[in-house]
């Protein structure tokens, strides 16, 4: 229920959502892995990542490739309402309905039609170390949830 934009130079293309092969032990917001032209890249439920609820997949649903291609990473949306040119006098404080512990994730926000916009900032995805490490089976989890000191 967020309205999100990305700025143009994060984003490579977009693809409508063919051929999401799930990956087990995977966060819940990883809904899997896509072929595009060859390279396997993570798909990423935004939608999920940021506390919402899964993106359903439709006709409208999108995959937005990143223009980061070195975060091996596309995200999940459910939709994209196309181009709209914003200059950086639009810019404003990140809208107030962004939830704080997903605030980190957006750099500013814009207003379009009445509307407010959250800006997506995909660097501060790049540093972020839950983004990066999409396994639910962290370094120090055991089995079923047992710490490995436990196992031994």
């Amino acid at each position: 229920g967020l309205p999100v934009v990305l700025p143009i130079n994060d984003v490579m293309e977009l693809a409508v959502c063919e051929n999401i092969t799930p990956v087990p032990l995977t966060r819940t917001w990883v809904r899997g892995l896509t072929n595009v032209r060859g390279q396997l890249y993570t798909v990423v439920d935004l939608s999920v990542f940021l506390g919402g609820t899964e993106t359903r997949l439709s006709r409208d649903a999108r995959i937005v490739m990143l223009g980061d291609a070195s975060l091996g990473a596309c995200l999940l949306v459910y939709n994209v309402m196309g181009m709209k040119a914003f200059h950086d006098e639009d810019a404003r404080p990140v809208p107030g309905d962004v939830p704080a512990d997903v605030q980190r994730y957006f750099k500013a926000g814009v207003e379009s039609d009445s509307r407010q916009w959250a800006v997506l900032d995909v660097a501060a995805l790049r540093r972020d170390e839950k983004f990066l490490d999409p396994s639910r089976v962290g370094r120090a989890a055991g089995v079923a949830g047992r710490p490995l000191e436990d196992l031994q």
